[in-house]
């Protein structure tokens, strides 16, 4: 949707990040475009997992959508995902061949689930035996685009089509902020969420350093010269490095 998107072949592909504390929250949005392929797999094709229920403590949760275009977003608690909350719409949202953009966001506070298409809050329900989660495990489980473990610990529910601009949020997102993303459209997300005054090169190597505060994942900024982004600007390096404050970066 947004320049290029993974395109996967509902047989063996996906894209795998490794664990990271990030990306396990006790509330939490996922969101991502997808255009599921006429034809593919529709055995309940995953969007995105972090699951793995071959292995102690590797479950956390899971975006993804029934044979029937419905869409299912679970978050899991327990060390081997005993305990569940299971949103499921009412009626199909996803249909082949046809980009959608959609969302899940819990709050652990209000117990809050809700699922989005296209910026928009869609009817669903929770499944049987969905309980109340007070804390979601940090699975030891690598995200995964496209594909989730079963319990045999053999990679499964393979998307056909494709999946860019996955992120994933360490809050419940507003439906306002939903509907921001959706509208964003083919242009992206990339705007200019913190800010940093600056100077001229400080170091004798040429370097300016600044620090940014990070608030929720994933942390984004844009560098501009004067007004300028960068991108318009004689090429120039910029070093992005976190440390356990946040994260910093420098640019010459």
């Amino acid at each position: 949707m947004v320049d290029q998107a993974f395109s996967l072949d509902g047989v063996g592909a996906f894209v795998e990040a490794p664990d990271d504390a990030d990306l396990t929250t006790n509330s939490l949005t996922i969101d991502a475009w997808v255009k599921f392929a006429a034809g593919g797999n529709l055995n309940f094709p995953m969007v995105v997992s972090k699951y793995d229920s071959s292995v102690p403590n590797g479950v956390s949760w899971v975006l993804f959508m029934y044979p029937s275009g419905q869409l299912a977003f679970i978050v899991y608690q327990g060390v081997n995902g005993d305990f569940y909350r299971y949103l499921l719409t009412d009626s199909p949202v996803l249909a082949p061949e046809v980009w959608k953009h959609v969302a899940g966001t819990f709050d652990v506070n209000t117990q809050s689930m809700q699922i989005y298409v296209d910026g928009v809050p869609v009817p669903s329900s929770l499944v049987s035996g969905s309980v109340v989660i007070t804390s979601i495990p940090d699975s030891v489980s690598p995200v995964r685009i496209g594909t989730a473990v079963n319990v045999s610990g053999q990679l499964t529910e393979f998307w056909t089509g494709l999946i860019d601009e996955v992120e994933i949020y360490g809050r419940a997102l507003a439906a306002s902020e939903i509907q921001a993303i959706f509208n964003a459209g083919s242009a992206g997300k990339c705007k200019v969420t913190l800010s940093a005054q600056i100077q001229p090169p400080v170091n004798s190597d040429g370097t300016s350093v600044f620090n940014v505060r990070r608030g929720v994942v994933p942390v984004k900024f844009t560098l501009a010269n004067n007004g300028t982004p960068t991108c318009a600007l004689p090429a120039a390096t910029i070093n992005v490095a976190r440390t356990a404050g946040g994260s910093n970066g420098s640019g010459q």
